[in-house]
């Protein structure tokens, strides 16, 4: 009895031993870990301090500008800034809006009139796209996205307003309205180029360089005798005589084929073949070479282009 009592007490104390050391073993093990984590967070700390402060990425919030319309614009501000009128601006609204309507409607669908806008403050100024979104309050992707649409839209309804007089009753309305302002028979129409400015492409830019040494496009155009505009040409570059746009225009055609019968149009000046042009290449164009030139140019400015 006494043997076996001592054989527990001695089991006893070496299970406790065996406890003893593994609970030391796993308290060695959690302080090596716990130093092993600090020394990476240390280390980590280091390269960050290193490379400096970085920024986190954070999404911007989108802002949503105010769109812009015609309401509470005054008349002079209108015209200013779109170069129409507000009854102009209203009547080209109801013709493109079949075009340009949205087939759905969201919070986020720009309107007809601010896409319009938009455009026509483009058109009128000759700045960029992202001018153009500011004021109408756009973004500049979405601006991109609709002005092709807008100009097609524009440029279809071009013969209802621009149409040369083709009719008897309405040429011989405007035959009258040109007697009645400068005593000219017969005409129909006044003729006249202007130099258009802008930024030629790389590639063709001499082609674009006029006798001003700037660069531009050649636009004809020929006004009636309230000077509404009835007919332009404006595919040339800035280096083209204006004789050669009027000789190998369609109205030109027009008139030699006798549509047109006796009716005239009247230019300040207009070489008569390819000799005088080219002699009038080597002078200024922009000015007649004789005293009644200048008078006759200056008369049809005064009353047609001014």
């Amino acid at each position: 009895m006494g043997q076996t009592h001592l054989y527990l007490i001695r089991t006893h104390r070496t299970n406790s031993r065996a406890a003893e050391q593994q609970q030391g073993d796993m308290e060695v093990i959690f302080i090596q870990r716990t130093r092993r984590r600090r020394a990476q967070q240390q280390q980590q700390q280091l390269q960050q301090h290193q490379q400096g402060p970085q920024r986190q990425s954070r999404r911007q919030e989108r802002i949503f500008h105010p769109r812009t319309t015609l309401h509470g614009l005054r008349e002079h501000d209108t015209i200013q800034r779109y170069r129409l009128n507000w009854q102009a601006i209203q009547q080209l609204l109801r013709n493109i809006e079949p075009q340009l309507a949205p087939t759905l409607v969201t919070p986020r669908t720009i309107p007809t009139e601010t896409k319009l806008l938009a455009v026509l403050h483009l058109l009128a100024s000759g700045s960029f796209q992202t001018t153009g979104a500011l004021v109408g309050g756009i973004s500049q992707p979405s601006f991109s996205a609709f002005l092709p649409k807008v100009l097609d839209a524009i440029i279809r309804l071009t013969p209802l307003h621009i149409c040369f007089p083709n009719t008897l009753q309405k040429q011989q309305e405007t035959k009258q309205g040109f007697y009645a302002i400068s005593g000219f028979l017969h005409v129909l129409g006044a003729i006249d180029c202007t130099h258009v400015r802008l930024v030629p492409p790389a590639a063709t830019e001499h082609l674009y360089r006029n006798r001003k040494h700037t660069h531009s496009i050649n636009v004809q155009a020929i006004v009636d005798h309230q000077g509404l505009i009835t007919n332009i040409v404006a595919k040339y570059p800035g280096s083209v005589h204006d004789s050669f746009i009027f000789r190998h225009s369609t109205i030109n055609q027009h008139f030699q084929d006798g549509r047109y019968g006796n009716g005239l149009l009247v230019d300040p000046y207009m070489p008569e073949d390819e000799e005088e042009e080219d002699a009038g290449l080597q002078q200024d164009g922009e000015q007649p070479n004789t005293a009644a030139g200048v008078r006759r140019r200056q008369h049809i400015v005064n009353n047609f282009f001014s």
